[in-house]
């Protein structure tokens, strides 16, 4: 648990989510208090690992429209399965040469995105991040923050607007690249695509650009 949250705490330092701030000048900022998930990860060579988040508690009080976040339905994830089985192959017109399915993990992808309304986040007495009594002033999206996802969402609609892709009118989640011609939906952390063998290594690229990606 210990190497757990304290790679939790390097990786936030990493991306600058927090500056530390006084309870004196906290005083004026929304407050929120903060806990450690810790939860047991079975690797492939059979190691067990903790892998822990702190994640603020931002309660859900009252409804905001400007939280919300899209996520996509099941038949945007069948669309592309579809387009990758059915959709000939531009170069030679046939389907004998298969489109192919790309899938990509967004490691701490809240953190990609930066707060856009001030928050500051009283730490867990156990492992904090800042020296006892200090509080965090949130730079970067959050874990449990009710702005992260909202914000996350953003994120990707610029990066990959910038990047020649279109977004979905009827669902946020979902990408299209005419240059490429790839189909993207983002689900969460997770992006899945579909297009020819060429087009995904542009992908991979252009993705790493912007984020630090596993590709799966």
């Amino acid at each position: 648990v210990k190497t757990g949250r304290e790679t939790e705490i390097k990786r936030m330092m990493e991306f600058q989510v927090y500056e530390p701030i006084t309870p004196q000048a906290a005083k004026e900022y929304k407050k929120v208090r903060s806990k450690w998930l810790d939860d047991e990860k079975l690797l492939p060579t059979g190691e067990v690992i903790v892998r822990s988040r702190l994640v603020c508690q931002e309660v859900a009080y009252e409804g905001r429209p400007d939280v919300n976040a899209p996520t996509p339905p099941l038949k945007a994830a069948r669309m592309v399965l579809s387009l990758a089985a059915s959709k000939p192959n531009k170069k030679v017109n046939t389907t004998a040469l298969r489109r192919m399915i790309a899938i990509y993990d967004v490691s701490v992808a809240f953190f990609h995105a930066d707060m856009t309304e001030p928050l500051v986040v009283m730490p867990p007495k156990n492992c904090s991040p800042v020296q006892d009594g200090w509080y965090m002033y949130l730079l970067k999206a959050m874990y449990g923050s009710r702005k992260a996802s909202q914000l996350w969402g953003e994120l990707c609609a610029t990066c990959l607007g910038k990047e020649g892709f279109t977004r979905g009118k009827s669902n946020g989640s979902v990408y299209y690249s005419e240059g490429l011609d790839i189909c993207l939906i983002i689900h969460g952390d997770d992006f899945c695509a579909e297009g020819e063998p060429e087009s995904l290594d542009v992908l991979d690229v252009i993705l790493a650009k912007h984020f630090e990606i596993k590709i799966l």
